[in-house]
């Protein structure tokens, strides 16, 4: 059985020899199948772009170049092709490639799930610094390394990069039309969003993306993952967000989480300065600075960075007729939580203790249902009983007025 959209793909269907299993994501420009063959668990990428579309022949275009950019980046730590084609028709069907299937989770997912000590980030890290090292030197840019692109491997916590749609390699030809490549504002660098406002008028204007780039978004994505926060609000109004970025820096890392190292802290500040320069200048040098971290550790840093979250409990019902009253606790949401809050805060903890008032942590409020009346306070009016006592008015007023 065959159909005309990827879209419609159902488990069971095939692509070539590629039987699906089914749908693993899907974007603006891409949707991911987990596809199995011969025995074996692949990821197989449309291009959504098909026939008939008014930007087929740019799409085409971006499908092709990332997969010349993997086939650049052949690397332990990049998701690897195996094979690509298009379907359903081998000339004018939508294009496709065969992916590695990443066993594992997103490193936002890991993070929430392992609660990793700082030990196992820097490690993390320290392969992910040489694996960008080892690209910048073929030229190939991933230019949107955020966490949902970075993908941990289960079985040996590998970090594997994947979604090179926006990548771009010395060979490739430009496909945007504006100043800046395709990409994810809250992980693009200062430099970057600079040269988009000085620019964004012409339309011949083109950033030239450079290794301080992707280093300064894993700088962004290591704060995350250190800290549990977002380095700057997704949330912030685009102006905003771009002007927090071209000139303020982030919280130190300790100061948001007490557990993370100084030396892990030093190293994701210099990541994160708004001139390149004055960053790590490529991967290899990054990698240096994480492993002489590592060497020089401490056994804190074998404490997970974070609590691990609660399990998931549901509300009890309340009993009717028990002489408890029913309880509710008012729900939040589910965060990273650093154990014993920041430094700042336990600043401010000793210096009330020392004046004699010691600051309590807030704790989440129990509320006890609202109380019901008595029942012999809840009345019930009657329309007879209302007309009843409009009557006895009127007859008590007529009987004063006749007294006089």
């Amino acid at each position: 059985m065959t159909t005309g959209h990827p879209l419609a793909l159902r488990p069971g269907m095939r692509v070539g020899p590629w039987r699906v299993l089914g749908r693993l994501g899907q974007g603006a420009f891409g949707a991911v199948f987990q596809v199995e063959h011969g025995g074996r668990l692949h990821a197989l990428k449309f291009a959504l772009r098909g026939p008939g579309s008014e930007d087929l022949d740019r799409t085409d275009a971006r499908a092709i170049r990332e997969l010349a950019c993997l086939l650049h980046a052949v690397h332990p730590h990049v998701v690897r092709v195996w094979a690509h084609g298009r379907w359903p028709d081998a000339r004018t069907g939508y294009h496709y490639v065969v992916l590695d299937y990443v066993e594992g989770a997103t490193l936002a997912a890991w993070v929430k799930r392992e609660a990793p000590s700082a030990r196992r980030v820097a490690r993390l890290f320290s392969r992910l610094a040489r694996t960008l090292g080892e690209l910048h030197a073929r030229n190939v840019f991933h230019r949107d390394l955020k966490p949902s692109n970075i993908l941990v491997r289960a079985v040996d916590d590998a970090p594997v990069l994947v979604d090179f749609g926006s990548a771009n390699h010395a060979e490739s030809l430009p496909l945007t039309e504006g100043p800046l490549p395709p990409g994810t504002p809250q992980y693009r660098s200062p430099e970057a969003l600079r040269f988009h406002r000085e620019n964004h008028s012409q339309r011949t204007a083109r950033y030239a993306f450079r290794a301080t780039d992707d280093l300064y978004a894993l700088g962004v994505t290591l704060h995350e993952v250190l800290t549990g926060a977002p380095a700057f609000s997704p949330t912030l109004p685009r102006e905003v967000l771009t002007e927090f970025i071209e000139t303020r820096m982030p919280p130190p890392a300790s100061t948001v989480n007490a557990r993370v190292p100084l030396a892990m802290e030093a190293i994701t500040q210099r990541l994160l300065r708004k001139r390149p320069e004055d960053r790590f200048p490529d991967g290899g040098t990054l990698h240096d600075a994480l492993e002489a971290a590592l060497h020089d550790a401490t056994s804190d840093w074998d404490r997970p960075l974070f609590e691990r979250p609660p399990p998931e409990r549901t509300a009890p019902t309340p009993r009717r007729n028990s002489g408890e009253p029913a309880r509710m606790i008012r729900g939040r949401p589910r965060r990273l939580t650093p154990p014993g809050g920041s430094r700042a805060q336990a600043r401010s903890m000793a210096s009330s203790e020392e004046g004699g008032t010691r600051a309590r942590p807030r704790e989440a409020r129990v509320l006890p249902d609202a109380p019901k009346p008595p029942r012999e306070l809840v009345i019930t009016l009657k329309p007879w009983v209302v007309g009843a006592g409009v009557a006895l008015i009127i007859l008590l007023t007529w009987a004063l007025l006749a007294l006089r």
